[in-house]
């Protein structure tokens, strides 16, 4: 059984080495302290192990439970994997290496869960900072729908990535998590991770939203989740990465045929979108024209489709907008 009021929070790291401490120093700095901080170290070849351990006699002299496990290089997916065989938690974060948390994220998290218990999962705003600039933030992750992210409904949207929080954010009801995941295991992919412990939960559940920044989002160049990709083939294998993620997440929910077939055709139109989206950056123009067709045909097409059929024919007009961008 879950530990009452128990807060666990599992973490992967790769070559973390430079950063990680962001992350550690703001949990040993949480308004509440009943916490279980797993770190899973996922086969890093810089000193990522020597930072982590520095900080282990500071958990305990906080009360706090400090798990650190090592293991060979298996991505984001396996890292995940890994930290959710340990964890012992009544709730669950997995906030990324990377980034960091407000000192009272843990505790508005919790007593929101603890004060609606309607709700199993709680996502928050975050603020979002280049690497260059971590004391200014450039703006917040809801941007301009703040509205929007306090929808509680949002199975169709995560398929879709339709107007959804991406970084890790949130806190989710242990109980819940193992209703839907009682084997403690998601599929093994280096990316998506937010799909694979969110999707099983939304299926069900409501998405609570707590209108305050409490993560703190940093974009890194040449971090595993936010890799700038460099070209037209890179970007195709990601997308159906990630596609075949969500589909092996899919099919660990009990869904009936009509939402099978519901969630195949979403999947396809979403893969038509963006492969339109990529054809049309890098100006690939056979490869727009086979996908803007698909969405034709399933009458799907949206302004930015037509938009980019105007502009498909013309690359050097395409290259100027991004570069004005």
């Amino acid at each position: 059984m879950p530990e009452k009021g128990l807060v666990s929070i599992v973490t992967p790291c790769y070559n973390g080495g430079k950063y990680v401490h962001r992350l550690i120093e703001s949990i040993l700095k949480q308004s509440y302290t009943k916490i279980e901080f797993i770190i899973v170290n996922d086969g890093s070849t810089d000193n990522s192990e020597e930072v982590i351990l520095s900080y282990e006699a500071q958990f305990k002299a906080r009360g706090m439970i400090f798990k650190y496990v090592l293991q060979a290089n298996k991505g984001v997916g396996g890292a995940i994997n890994t930290g959710l065989k340990y964890f012992t938690g009544e709730y669950l974060c997995w906030p990324d290496a990377d980034d960091w948390l407000s000192s009272d994220s843990i505790e508005k998290r919790k007593n929101f869960l603890d004060t609606h218990p309607e709700y199993h999962l709680v996502r928050s705003d975050a603020f979002v900072f280049k690497e260059d600039n971590l004391t200014t933030p450039i703006g917040t992750i809801t941007k301009k729908k703040r509205n929007r992210f306090r929808e509680e409904g949002l199975f169709e949207d995560y398929i879709l990535e339709r107007d959804v929080i991406f970084c890790p954010c949130h806190m989710v009801r242990t109980s819940a998590f193992l209703l839907v995941n009682p084997e403690r295991t998601i599929f093994e992919s280096r990316a998506g991770q937010n799909y694979q412990l969110l999707l099983p939960l939304l299926y069900k559940s409501k998405f609570g939203y707590i209108d305050e920044p409490l993560y703190n989002y940093v974009l890194i160049l040449n971090s595993l989740s936010r890799q700038k990709d460099n070209s037209y083939e890179k970007c195709v294998r990601i997308q159906n990465d990630l596609k075949t993620t969500i589909i092996e997440t899919l099919k660990r929910i009990p869904l009936t045929h009509e939402e099978e077939v519901y969630c195949s055709h979403l999947l396809e139109l979403k893969e038509c979108r963006k492969r339109c989206y990529v054809a049309l950056y890098f100006c690939r123009k056979e490869e727009f024209l086979t996908y803007f067709r698909k969405l034709k045909k399933a009458k799907a097409l949206s302004w930015k489709e037509r938009t980019g059929r105007l502009l498909i024919p013309f690359p050097f007009l395409i290259r100027l907008i991004k570069k004005i961008k």
